[in-house]
């Protein structure tokens, strides 16, 4: 699927906003976990949880928070219908520069948070889920090209 067209982003967010945004911490949190526990690496790129065993995680505020704040930017991108090149250049220069986040992981967030979603929304989620890879795509790819930039 190379771009969505208004109807299927139209769907996609209406999804989104049915079913994810509304508890966005709590499925924050549990798409960083899984990534956490797919790679480990990943975790100690965050000086908050490095030293935190993942069994511990669900309940600390931090990675709620910090869930909450990529759920709710991923839900921002979306609402940009793939027309988020200046934020992509801004989140590529923070990753990159300064939090130091290798860019293979923005793919694996993207697959974690796809199989999530999946597993949490399966009806919900089916008649939408391409739409969302494809926007997790674009975000990557985004992300890959401005990363070249910075």
């Amino acid at each position: 699927m190379a771009g969505l067209s208004e109807v299927q982003w139209n769907e996609l967010l209406a999804f989104w906003d049915k079913y994810v945004a509304p508890s966005s911490s709590e499925h924050g949190k549990h798409i960083l976990i899984r990534m956490f526990q797919t790679e480990k690496a990943t975790q100690t790129l965050f000086s908050k949880f490095k030293d935190i065993p993942t069994s511990d995680l669900a309940a600390n505020a931090d990675v709620k928070k910090h869930g909450g704040v990529v759920v709710d930017f991923l839900g921002k991108l979306l609402k940009l219908k793939g027309q988020n090149d200046s934020q992509l250049h801004t989140m590529a220069e923070s990753h990159k520069n300064k939090h130091r986040i290798p860019l293979d992981y923005f793919q694996l967030i993207s697959t974690v948070i796809d199989v999530y979603v999946y597993e949490n929304l399966p009806g919900e989620y089916g008649p939408v889920r391409e739409s969302l890879k494809a926007a997790l795509s674009q975000i990557a790819n985004g992300l890959k090209a401005n990363y070249a930039k910075v």
